[in-house]
């Protein structure tokens, strides 16, 4: 009865954890072959809490770090 109840409020309850989205998936980041980015987030949604992990070459480019007041200006 208990494992019951336990899965029933499980199922309920709203998602109270982050996920780290890798951009890029297993081929990380990269403009060769003109991936389209757009495509690749359609049906994706994201949370407070979540985050992008950028995997890419440092000697090619870079991914600078920008909090909300830098990007909105």
């Amino acid at each position: 009865m208990t494992v019951v109840l336990t899965c029933a409020l499980l199922v309920k309850l709203p998602k109270v954890y982050s996920v780290r989205y890798i951009v890029g998936s297993r081929f990380g980041w990269t403009t060769i072959n003109k991936v389209n980015y757009t495509n690749r987030v359609k049906g994706k949604y994201f949370y407070r809490g979540d985050s992008l992990f950028f995997v890419y070459d440092k000697h090619q480019m870079n991914v600078p770090e920008r909090n909300q007041t830098n990007y909105e200006q």
